[in-house]
């Protein structure tokens, strides 16, 4: 659980880091189209940091979902050996009931 919610606030982070600096390369990519204002070599520098930071944000997402996964297959084994056990269970009771 520690974790997950360790992940968790760090995918917030880094949402809330790639909003605005998102915003800032749209406006300066229409800056660029209109007249420019910055180089073309810093603006493709600053698309590759934001490419980064995207990748880092989906990885966090990723880990999230791995804990996740493993506990469900650990549930999904646990009733797995639940039923087995009822099974088990319920054909000793059916060789009962037929002596």
């Amino acid at each position: 659980m520690k974790k997950e919610k360790i992940l968790q606030i760090l995918d917030m982070v880094w949402t809330l880091f790639l909003i605005p600096f998102g915003l800032l390369i749209i406006y300066q990519i229409l800056v660029k189209v209109f007249g420019g204002s910055w180089i073309s070599e810093a603006l493709i520098l600053t698309l590759l940091a934001f490419n980064v930071g995207y990748t880092i944000r989906v990885d966090n997402r990723v880990r999230r979902m791995e804990v996740k996964l493993a506990r469900l297959e650990i549930k999904i084994d646990n009733i797995e050996k639940q039923f087995q056990s009822l099974a088990h269970d319920f054909k000793e009771h059916v060789k009962q009931t037929k002596h």
